[in-house]
């Protein structure tokens, strides 16, 4: 949660939730003074209800509701590739012990980023040009690697290397990120059209048909995050694998560069602004004050639901509350007018590498 800010008096905080479904339960509106088992049942309540809120019903016409504060913009650094010559005193070694292969290097700290990286090398015997994927960083001389190194597993003398290559094409994504909306756009004044967004299936297939395999990212795809305890060989797995997502781009990035995207994002629950160390007294659910009428109907329609005798008093409310929310959000982060249209989705550069222009010619008259 970000650093506590002031608030509107109309806004409502954590202490105010948990009195507000107290009082509902007949607990009382005093939190602290509640048995651990009664604080876990308001807690949960107001877990179920923000997730009601945030992934609200269909609307009346149909639709699905995105909250405009659930839409911030990200902005990401990728790296420029990271080499060593294979002079005497750098380089790196190879060496085959399945289920972990590994590379060692002298003369050179690998940097954080290389996980899920690549590296490339020339093969001192066979002068072929050579790739395999990085899987994690064990330190600042020795990474393991997702393929077997069979036919490559030689070692050198210490103090004569290979020369090699580290690029990376995957970046992890917080655990808040819950889908992209969008291209991705390139720094300002870059003069390249946005990264677009395919399938994870397409990112392997041009990597596999084309010889380009660095430059200006032209594409990228969003896909679920390995867990670093997978080895290569798909075992070693940690539950919750699939909970965080990663961006792959194409070509692997040949520069830095400072991309920018907006993405759908995933509120914490009350654990999570429990554990950012604030006075429960300001802290306060996401979202601006004039929905938090509605969150807390969405709250007391679920409790509405462990109630001796269930009814619907504040679930009706709750349709009542999502309905104007929507209304005012959909108000609030609507446009004017739709402007000029520079969009240019309908076109394809080749590799995204040809500058925007807005040059308009007619007759041969530039205007």
């Amino acid at each position: 949660m970000p650093a506590s800010t002031p608030h509107t008096s109309l806004a409502m905080s954590l202490d105010s939730w948990r009195s507000e479904i107290g009082r509902y339960f007949g607990f009382g509106r005093t939190y602290s003074s509640m048995t651990a088992s009664q604080q876990a049942d308001v807690d949960a309540v107001i877990d179920r209800g923000m997730r009601q809120f945030y992934a609200p019903p269909l609307l009346q016409d149909g639709t699905a509701h995105i909250w405009s504060f659930m839409r911030p913009t990200m902005n990401i650094v990728v790296h420029a590739p990271y080499s060593e010559d294979g002079d005497p005193g750098n380089g790196c070694t190879l060496v085959d012990a399945a289920p972990t292969a590994y590379a060692t290097f002298f003369g050179a700290t690998i940097p954080t980023w290389c996980t899920n990286g690549v590296l490339e090398y020339t093969h001192p015997d066979t002068d072929q040009n050579c790739i395999i994927h990085i899987h994690a960083r064990v330190s600042n001389s020795q990474v393991n690697l997702e393929d077997a190194v069979d036919a490559d597993d030689f070692i050198i003398a210490v103090g004569n290397g290979i020369a090699f290559t580290i690029t990376d094409a995957i970046y992890a994504l917080p655990t808040s990120f819950g889908g992209i909306e969008g291209d991705i756009t390139l720094e300002a004044a870059s003069g390249y059209m946005p990264v677009r967004q395919v399938g994870d299936d397409q990112i392997r297939e041009m990597f596999l048909n084309t010889l380009i395999q660095t430059g200006t990212p032209a594409y990228f795809c969003v896909r679920p995050w390995r867990d670093p305890g997978i080895d290569r060989l798909g075992t070693n797995g940690t539950a919750g694998m699939y909970t965080r997502y990663e961006l792959v781009f194409f070509p692997r990035p040949d520069r830095t560069l400072r991309l920018s995207f907006r993405y759908l994002f995933v509120f914490p629950g009350v654990a999570d602004w429990i554990a950012t160390g604030n006075a429960t007294t300001d802290i306060h659910p996401p979202g601006m004050a004039y929905h938090h009428e509605t969150m807390l109907a969405s709250c007391l329609s679920i409790a509405e639901q462990y109630a001796d005798s269930p009814n619907s008093e504040h679930r009706d409310y709750f349709s009542k509350r999502i309905a104007a929310s929507v209304a005012l959000d959909r108000k609030t982060a609507g446009s004017a007018y739709f402007g000029r249209n520079l969009d240019r989705s309908d076109t394809l550069y080749s590799q995204g590498r040809s500058p925007l222009s807005t040059d308009i010619t007619y007759n041969n008259t530039l205007y």
